[in-house]
């Protein structure tokens, strides 16, 4: 038997033409079952008893031609009340999956080395983890405010999301999508150029250079279509032209 699953088409005209596509290979598939096991059985009988199978050949007539009308009509409705349910199923399980509020939970992502342009910086990233049953779309993650003095900076900027090159994305079920939030050149000096720690905004402002370590923090936005927006703190802790992320906490919106 064929597979009892397919691509269910999207009018009333297509839907009745696959169906009988697909209605004609089963019972076709079906007949020759039928006919290979009673011609076996034929052949069984004719190999033990020549008689009987020459009984068989002379006198059944067979069945009346309108009895196939029967099977045939039952394997229509099958195949139809089969696609109805198959249909049914794909739309009660999307309608299930639109239940329920979309979660998130976001954390300080693995740093990243690299290497530009001779200089050792390392790329600070924050993951949020979609553990809803829906793809949060078009998501977004921006800066919302800041505890530091930070010139340049502006706020509601949205930060690229890892290797996409790219500000705004969906998040998939189960799925973690890690945004770059800062760049720093780790083995910098006060007297080189450049150095310290940029925030990965379009223009690249700069954290200015502290001689003592500091605590600050930076309130994260997450927005998309089809959620509310989600709040985050993330804490820093400064040390000369370095940054680390010490914590990221869900917040209210104020």
């Amino acid at each position: 038997m064929p597979d009892t699953e397919f691509d269910v088409p999207r009018s009333v005209v297509s839907f009745y033409l696959s169906l009988l596509r697909w209605t004609a290979t089963a019972a076709y598939d079906v007949v020759d079952k039928i006919l290979t096991s009673i011609a076996f059985v034929i052949f069984v009988v004719a190999l033990f008893s020549k008689e009987l199978a020459h009984h068989l050949e002379t006198n059944w007539q067979g069945l009346s031609r309108w009895y196939s009308i029967i099977p045939l009509s039952m394997l229509v409705l099958y195949r139809v009340l089969n696609v109805n349910y198959a249909h049914f199923k794909e739309l009660a399980n999307e309608l299930d999956s639109l239940k329920g509020p979309v979660s998130f939970v976001a954390g300080h992502s693995a740093t990243e080395q690299i290497s530009r342009e001779g200089f050792p910086i390392v790329l600070h990233r924050i993951g949020i983890t979609n553990e809803s049953p829906i793809v949060a779309k078009s998501c977004q993650l921006v800066i919302r405010k800041v505890s530091l003095n930070i010139p340049g900076l502006s706020m509601d900027t949205p930060l690229n999301i890892k290797d996409a090159d790219v500000r705004t994305g969906d998040i998939k079920r189960n799925a973690t999508s890690h945004f770059d939030l800062f760049l720093t050149y780790h083995k910098a000096k006060k007297t080189e150029s450049p150095h310290g720690t940029y925030v990965i905004a379009p223009n690249m402002p700069s954290i200015p250079w502290r001689e003592q370590e500091e605590t600050g923090e930076f309130g994260l936005k997450l927005q998309g279509d089809n959620f509310d927006p989600k709040f985050w703190s993330v804490v820093v802790r400064l040390n000369s032209g370095l940054v680390e992320i010490t914590d990221v906490k869900p917040t209210l919106k104020d």
